[in-house]
């Protein structure tokens, strides 16, 4: 009886340890590749920004306007979906594991998405300024 409670001691202890090691390995992970997994997440960002700039928003801007806000929303969720969707499976785990949640990977492409629009606003504005049709 004592042998059996002791080996059952021991097995939970060693189980306990092991997931502290793992624990300590996967922080030890993204703490060490940390610069590789925002390289992965920015290329895919680029890219999937790239073609929905392209299919969805080109159009609106070489007339000197931004889409309104709804499609510019549209937008938004058509590029999280696509980079998604480029990224695949393996890489979109990779990623969640580096952000720590689907929700703020989420967050993460979307914000990246905001900032790019808000981005070319600011590049257009500089453009008709320097142009001379826009007051300062």
């Amino acid at each position: 009886m004592h042998i059996i409670i002791s080996v059952t001691i021991v097995s939970i202890f060693l189980m306990i340890c092991v997931l502290c090691i793992l624990t300590y390995l996967n922080k030890s992970l993204l703490v060490h590749n940390c610069e590789t997994f925002h390289k992965i997440f920015l290329f895919y960002m680029d890219l999937s920004y790239d073609t929905i700039w392209k299919d969805q928003i080109v159009g609106f801007t070489s007339n000197g306007v931004l889409p309104p806000k709804d499609h510019l929303e549209t937008s938004s969720r058509n590029f999280g979906k696509y980079a998604i969707e480029l990224m695949g499976t393996r890489i979109e785990n990779l990623l969640i594991f580096y952000f720590g949640s689907r929700q703020a990977l989420w967050i993460n492409i979307m914000a990246y998405f905001q900032s790019r629009i808000d981005n070319e606003e600011l590049q257009e504005h500089a453009k008709k300024m320097q142009s001379g049709d826009l007051d300062a």
